[in-house]
């Protein structure tokens, strides 16, 4: 009789359709990330596909995402329906979109996705209103770790101390309520110090905040682990052994999704690996090393400590003579780095100077052919094996080279710019006697239009031809073309698209908002009728892409 009392008294969906959203939405984040809660957000989504109401029903995708946001694939679907119905509907309140673009920049970054989250973050800000402060705080905490993943520690430290600074002014408006975020903030700020190696002002922030977060219900362990972690630094290995260990288990609980980030559980692997290491453990530094491994292996979140590991790991069995493991971790190292490199901004001058990337790749080589070897004998898998090694190698052999050749293209296209930009020259072309069969009056007169075409800008309208200009020039398009041909030694297409090529990167190097354009809109945007013929333009003409040229302007 009591089980049957009780289930009637549960509440069913159809009974809390009648309740208001404000009711659904309360409890639902008392029972959040709960199939009790879960409840609450399928009625709270059936009232409004009833009303047909779109802002509760983006709400109730919103809701959704936030729900599913240790799911990459189902967050992902619900966020991105809430964000389409936004743009079909034009909906412009206070919220929204802004704080989609911001959800999906948070799932796009525990995913990993660091290229992607920043650009959503971004987008969450420009469409924010500027009285909107608590989430605009909140997107540029996101974007300064996001800033320290890239390797950017300076731009991070910056961000996390004008965070810290609005932190304290709520913490003394709202001393219960404002604590924890306070507290996140001090956590990530000593962990950035630590990154840039000032692990004095790291150790002073973390004691001052130390005993307030250990009378937190959440966070006490987020301080033991910097703590653990400084005490490795200063090589006090059984302190940080003894410190770091017993706090695994909470820093893995990914169901902690209030509390869980995964760097921070690379980062117990690592100096609990590094402590075991200086002090001779071989079997538990392995065990530590091996998990960051098992992590990279299963997440796409890759930090500049995994490939560290990895280069110590292949370290280890060099000295220990077991090829095949070193090499299995010296070719993961190098992916790594390929990966980093590409699309981090990461610099690490002590890594660099430690282990040389080419260096490093012939030393693969070398290890692939002792191995092949040795296993001559080898059934037809292991040869198979070898052999597509044997072609990742090539393959990120020739992916690092021409990764540094685009760089150094970069830098000269860069130089050249800047120039040019000093010469401050505008644009002239001069009557070459060698035109034949031209009257110089005529050649005159198309030279004079050239120069106003190129000094109005004509040239970023679109479907430009011979034929077209001529008759903008009133001149017949035999004389054009042998004007172009003997002043700038260019057919009329090569001409326009070098003028298109050399504005767009003019703009692109000093308009950080049209840096943001997608390449299909830059393309529009300078008079290309594709972006696959503005990308091939621009290759043909500076040696790189658009995209990797916005790639490196940006860092």
């Amino acid at each position: 009789m009591i089980i049957q009392s009780y289930a009637q008294s549960l509440p069913t969906i159809d009974s809390l359709v009648n309740k208001s959203y404000i009711y659904l939405e309360k409890i639902y984040y008392t029972k959040e990330y709960t199939d009790s809660g879960k409840k609450y957000l399928n009625a709270y989504i059936r009232k409004a596909k009833l009303e047909d109401n779109i802002i509760e029903i983006i709400t109730g995708y919103h809701l959704y995402a936030d729900y599913y946001d240790n799911t990459y694939s189902i967050a992902t679907k619900y966020i991105d329906s809430a964000i389409t119905l936004a743009k079909t509907n034009k909906i412009k309140t206070k919220s929204y979109p802004a704080r989609l673009y911001g959800k999906k920049g948070y799932i796009e970054r525990v995913e990993g996705n660091f290229k992607r989250a920043i650009d959503y973050y971004l987008k969450e800000i420009e469409l924010l209103y500027p009285e909107n402060k608590t989430l605009i705080n909140y997107s540029n905490y996101n974007i300064g770790l996001i800033k320290r993943d890239y390797g950017d520690i300076e731009g991070a430290k910056s961000i996390l101390k004008k965070n810290l600074e609005y932190d304290i002014e709520k913490l003394e408006k709202y001393p219960k309520d404002y604590l924890e975020t306070y507290l996140y903030t001090v956590h990530e700020l000593v962990r950035t110090y630590r990154l840039n190696k000032e692990i004095d002002s790291a150790k002073s922030l973390n004691l001052q905040e130390l005993k307030k977060a250990i009378n937190t219900k959440n966070l006490g362990y987020l301080f033991t682990l910097n703590d653990g972690i400084i005490d490795c630094i200063n090589k006090d290995y059984n302190s940080s052994i003894s410190k770091l260990t017993p706090i695994l288990s909470k820093l893995h609980n990914s169901n902690d999704r209030y509390n869980f980030e995964i760097y921070n559980l690379i980062d117990a692997y690592l100096y609990l690996g590094k402590s075991h290491d200086a002090l001779s453990n071989d079997k538990m530094k392995l065990y530590y090393y091996k998990k960051i491994d098992s992590l990279a292996e299963a997440t796409n979140y890759l930090t500049p400590e995994t490939k560290k590991v990895y280069f110590s790991l292949a370290l280890h069995y060099k000295k220990s003579g077991n090829n095949k493991e070193q090499l299995k971790y010296l070719t993961k190292g190098i992916k790594i780095d390929s990966i980093l490199d590409t699309n981090y901004k990461y610099v690490n001058s002590q890594l660099e100077s430690n282990y040389d990337i080419p260096e490093l790749i012939k030393e693969q080589k070398k290890l692939i052919s002792v191995l092949k070897q040795e296993n001559v004998k080898s059934s037809k898998k292991q040869i198979l094996f070898f052999s597509l090694l044997i072609l990742s190698v090539t393959g990120l052999g020739y992916f690092y080279l021409r990764q540094k050749l685009y760089k150094k293209r970069f830098k000269a296209l860069l130089k050249k710019n800047e120039s040019n930009s000093k010469k401050e020259k505008k644009p002239s072309l001069k009557i070459n006697k060698q035109l034949l069969n031209i009257p110089e009056e005529t050649a005159s007169h198309i030279i004079s239009k050239l120069n106003e075409f190129e000094e109005n800008k004509y040239f970023l309208k679109t479907n430009l031809t011979l034929n077209k200009l001529s008759k903008r020039f009133k001149t017949n398009s035999k004389y054009l073309a042998i004007v172009l041909k003997n002043t700038k030694g260019k057919g009329v297409s090569q001409y326009i698209n070098d003028l298109r090529i050399n504005y767009v990167i003019v703009k692109l190097e000093s308009d950080i908002k049209f840096r943001r354009y997608t390449i299909k809109a830059i393309a529009k945007e300078v008079g290309f009728n594709t972006d696959q013929a503005f990308s091939k333009a621009f290759y043909k003409k500076t040696g790189i892409y658009p995209s990797y040229f916005i790639k490196e302007l940006n860092k």
